[in-house]
């Protein structure tokens, strides 16, 4: 049977904003390689990966030995989930089984497969989450004054309302 040799996930970035995953598997027929081909070695496919225990205790001190995952859900392979659903489905997932549970969702990087020694075949699967924490985070720009001999740009009105000069040249956002 082919199946997962090893699994090696690591936090990239300064908060870690991204997850990298590395799949080993081996399969041991040209068929099994060509059917794990069609779904595992596709770079720029999306990709959804979980792991958790499946034996814990819970936060209530009541031992779990199932583990209900995204793909359990009927509905998920129907169609409907799009990436932020998929991602709020993971963290819900992660609350109810306390923490015992998490995945990752992205899309898939780079791949390499190789003959192996014992006759079958060595493959491997990089996968790069889509920014879980960058794609959460909303900012907000509002405009300041204008710097040096300029008119001020943004006004507050008695009301509590920001007008905003339409000259877009004298508009300076805290990313400029």
């Amino acid at each position: 049977m082919p199946g997962i040799t090893g699994v090696n996930i690591v936090s990239k970035n300064q908060f870690g904003t991204l997850r990298q995953a590395t799949v080993d598997f081996k399969c041991w027929s040209v068929e099994q390689l060509t059917e794990l081909e069609k779904l595992f070695l596709r770079p720029g496919f999306s990709i959804l990966l979980e792991w958790g225990n499946s034996v814990y205790v819970d936060n209530k001190g009541d031992i779990q030995s199932s583990i209900i995952t995204l793909s359990d859900r009927k509905n998920y392979f129907q169609g409907g989930y799009t990436k932020e659903k998929v991602l709020e489905e993971i963290i819900q997932l992660k609350k109810s089984s306390s923490n015992n549970y998490d995945g990752m969702f992205g899309y898939i990087k780079n791949f390499q497969w190789s003959y192996n020694n014992e006759g079958g075949y060595h493959c491997r699967c990089d996968i790069i989450s889509f920014g879980e924490l960058i794609e959460s985070v909303k900012i907000i720009v509002t405009p300041s004054f204008s710097t040096g001999d300029k008119n001020i740009v943004a006004q507050k009105k008695e009301n509590g309302e920001v007008e905003i000069d339409p000259e877009p040249e004298k508009v300076i956002t805290s990313l400029h």
